[in-house]
């Protein structure tokens, strides 16, 4: 069964769209296997995914994932996290590798 995985940040969300990839920040664990992609809470489906990998993280270490965030810089990526978790940068959360699932 599909889970669904919001994707509220525009730019990590074109980059999956774009990349059919992406490394995606959360405070808590999401579990590995099938999603169902969108933009919002009540929204409609985007695409189907998967949650390939997950690691647990320390914010200072937000660097090693970048080039794959679909964001330009560090303080970028760091903003957007601040924006989603009401003006709160948490000190540790959970790189997930979202990969597109493309229908044939």
């Amino acid at each position: 069964m599909r889970r669904v995985m919001i994707f509220k940040s525009e730019k990590a969300r074109d980059f999956l769209l774009r990349n059919g990839w992406v490394f995606t920040f959360r405070t808590e664990p999401k579990e590995l296997g099938p999603v169902w992609i969108t933009d919002g809470r009540g929204r409609k489906k985007i695409a189907n995914g998967r949650v390939v990998w997950r690691g647990g993280i320390h914010i200072a270490r937000l660097d090693t994932f970048l080039e794959g965030s679909g964001f330009s810089s560090e303080e970028e990526w760091l903003s957007e996290i601040r924006r989603l978790n009401g003006g709160v940068i948490p000190e540790h959360g959970w790189i997930h590798l979202v990969l597109l699932e493309v229908s044939e």
